[in-house]
């Protein structure tokens, strides 16, 4: 997604309390999935942000706390200090181990295009998505000296150890080292460049010539340097700073861990909570008194306004807002499941778990098929060659097979999909 920085971004934060479970939680790391949902990596579960407060998606049981998280589109990788585990998106589906490192001290979780990369003390191995589950992470660097920070850009992984910054490319497979003058203590790959942090708290930035590296000094001072969606950035008198000073936010406490989402909101995380300043403000609204015509598509209980879904609350005329969630803008049916929510679009059909809004699937579609309910967990899907029985959990199963259609000739409107004789008129029909 494009992003674009602000002269300057609104200096109120508001605060979120962590969700509260049996013991203390410390966060990680704020992410955002294809969905535009909002998730907070713990160090011993997974929160998401549900407009107006983080709930607790899911907790791990492990030998040893979480170290670093990563979100995937099909699910979640944890690590502890030894051991990565691979959990579904799914609240209840357990945390599988998929590798337990023999070196000390697993570091971070990476993903550059179709692989995993696992950096640990000395070491950096690597695993194809896909294989997962099915082998073990390769070694594909050992170093002599400690990893103090890795990065990611395109197709890149850059590693820094002190006075040497490790390049490795993922398209040729090559690594190169390179020494530096100057020990550094951070490293940022932006889309501006290659930049590091001194000792001293200088800013400079890293050119590679060859296999020569030079350091170029940027005559900045700080303590800190961030990545924000590809953008270098630095903190500097308790204020988030740009080096072409485009970006200037006011900062309430210092932190490493910040996040710029999507919608150029900024999101801090402290130990005991985590704070947002609001650009364009995702949490919670409520409508009163408001027409339906405002909305693009309701049924009873629920609406939808561009990508914003909305939720009856209490009376006929007040709705709030619950989530943003790109994939269900410009859905033409809502249909509501007892733990299911399907939006029909011209050649989607998107399920959500209604407790948590999690997307659990999305299949393809025409925009001439027929989506209707025939229970409280399942949908009739009609194509032109099939009617397909579809389940809340997204398995299929094929109860009619057509010759010439299975589509009606007589037009259905959405008075009619919400009874149950056109399953049996469909059933009916001559093929």
């Amino acid at each position: 997604f494009s992003f674009s920085f602000l002269v300057k971004a609104t200096e109120t934060f508001t605060s979120f309390k962590l969700p509260s479970v049996s013991a203390p939680q410390f966060p990680l790391s704020i992410q955002q999935d294809e969905q535009g949902q909002i998730w907070l990596f713990a160090d011993a579960s997974i929160s998401l942000f549900t407009s107006d407060k983080f709930t607790h998606y899911r907790s791990f049981e492990l030998p040893e706390e979480i170290v670093a998280g990563l979100l995937l589109p099909n699910g979640f990788l944890v690590a502890t200090s030894t051991q990565v585990y691979f959990s579904k998106k799914d609240s209840n589906a357990p945390a599988v181990e998929i590798w337990r490192s023999s070196e000390p001290k697993i570091t971070n979780l990476h993903q550059v295009a179709d692989n995993i990369v696992i950096t640990s003390q000395n070491q950096v191995h690597h695993i194809a998505i896909s294989d997962l589950l099915v082998t073990e992470p390769k070694r594909l660097i050992n170093l002599d000296t400690t990893i103090t920070q890795s990065d990611i850009a395109q197709s890149n992984l850059y590693l820094l150890t002190g006075q040497q910054v490790v390049k490795y490319s993922f398209e040729t497979g090559q690594e190169t080292r390179f020494d530096s003058s100057l020990f550094l203590q951070q490293l940022v790959v932006s889309d501006e460049g290659v930049y590091g942090l001194s000792t001293s708290g200088q800013i400079v930035k890293i050119v590679f010539e060859g296999e020569r590296l030079v350091l170029e000094n940027m005559q900045t001072l700080t303590s800190q340097l961030l990545k924000a969606n590809g953008k270098m950035l630095f903190i500097s008198d308790n204020k988030l700073q740009s080096l072409d000073s485009t970006t200037t936010i006011k900062l309430p406490f210092i932190t490493k861990q910040i996040y710029f989402d999507n919608k150029e909101n900024v999101w801090l995380l402290s130990p005991y909570d985590v704070q947002v300043s609001w650009q364009q403000n995702i949490s919670l609204s409520e409508f009163a008194n408001q027409s339906l015509g405002r909305f693009d598509l309701y049924n009873a209980r629920y609406a939808l306004k561009n990508d914003s879904l909305f939720i009856r609350n209490g009376n006929e005329h007040s709705w709030q807002m619950k989530f943003q969630l790109p994939s269900i803008a410009n859905s033409k049916q809502i249909i509501t499941g007892k733990e299911t929510l399907w939006f029909v679009k011209n050649n989607k059909l998107v399920a959500l778990d209604k407790a948590s809004y999690v997307q659990n699937y999305e299949l393809d579609i025409s925009n001439k098929d027929l989506v209707f309910p025939i229970s409280e967990n399942k949908i009739m899907l009609v194509t032109n060659t099939a009617m397909i029985e579809v389940s809340a959990a997204g398995s299929t199963t094929i109860v009619k097979s057509c010759q010439r259609t299975c589509l009606p000739s007589f037009s259905v409107n959405g008075h009619l999909l919400l009874g149950k004789n056109i399953c049996n008129q469909f059933r009916l029909k001559r093929v």
